[in-house]
């Protein structure tokens, strides 16, 4: 399936979805999968309760782990907020709380 990121960049405009506890949630992905998770699904008093089917592109292939689109294009809140701060926000921003 092609995605609306995938058309993005196919004619060369820039972009980034940018999401709430995705760095937290990406090293609580990372923990023995026998663990319980601490930030993905979690319910527990002070944890951000980040939910992994809201991050659309993080289904598709192109965007697993270890690819350059990953690390391109899907990003942490708080890279949005220093993406401001420095004026050097992409062309289209995604933002999930």
């Amino acid at each position: 399936m092609t995605t609306i990121g995938d058309t993005l960049s196919a004619k060369g405009v820039s972009w980034a979805w940018y999401a709430g506890a995705w760095n937290l949630a990406l090293k609580d992905g990372m923990r023995d999968p026998a663990a319980k998770r601490q930030i993905i699904y979690s319910n527990e008093p002070g944890a951000p309760y980040f939910v992994a089917h809201h991050q659309p592109f993080n289904c598709f292939a192109r965007y697993t782990p270890g690819t350059r689109e990953r690390e391109e294009h899907l990003k942490d809140y708080t890279d949005l907020v220093a993406a401001i701060d420095r004026g050097e926000l992409p062309q289209v921003a995604f933002h999930k709380p």
